[in-house]
């Protein structure tokens, strides 16, 4: 994997570790799309450091229960 890629996705899944933030919030913080911060905190996180794919993957359940259930905030 590239440096910058791992460099991107380790800031990413810090950021969204430390504020529970959304993918798409995520996505605007860091001038990326949407589909960019999944990416790399699913697929390329899994690969990459499977604990940490854990974390994120706990914190991404909550965000969508919040989201379905018509919550606003964290």
């Amino acid at each position: 994997m590239k440096p910058h890629i791992e460099a991107r996705m380790n800031a990413v899944a810090n950021y969204i570790i430390a504020t529970h933030d959304s993918v798409r919030s995520c996505a605007r913080v860091f001038g990326v799309s949407k589909s960019t911060v999944w990416r790399d905190c699913t697929l390329n996180m899994l690969d990459y450091n499977p604990e940490l794919y854990c974390v994120l993957h706990n914190i991404f359940k909550v965000n969508k229960a919040h989201r379905k259930s018509g919550k606003v905030g964290k």
